[in-house]
């Protein structure tokens, strides 16, 4: 059945936002670097894909009903 759509937002609420929001004063600098930009976007692009997926099974799933 996969993760509802408010306990992915818990989750991303509550536990990936603080992870990537945590320390950036310091890891800002880090944005500098072209391979820690890349990371980073990786990490939102893989969040999106999921959350993606998420909603358009959630949307097949109510046509078919």
């Amino acid at each position: 059945m996969g993760i509802k759509h408010k306990a992915m937002d818990t989750i991303y609420k509550g536990d990936i936002l603080p992870l990537l929001s945590y320390g950036v004063p310091i890891w800002i600098e880090a944005m500098n670097y072209e391979h820690n930009r890349k990371k980073f976007i990786r990490v939102q692009r893989l969040i999106t894909l999921a959350w993606q997926r998420r909603t358009e099974l959630h949307q097949v799933r109510r046509s078919v009903c």
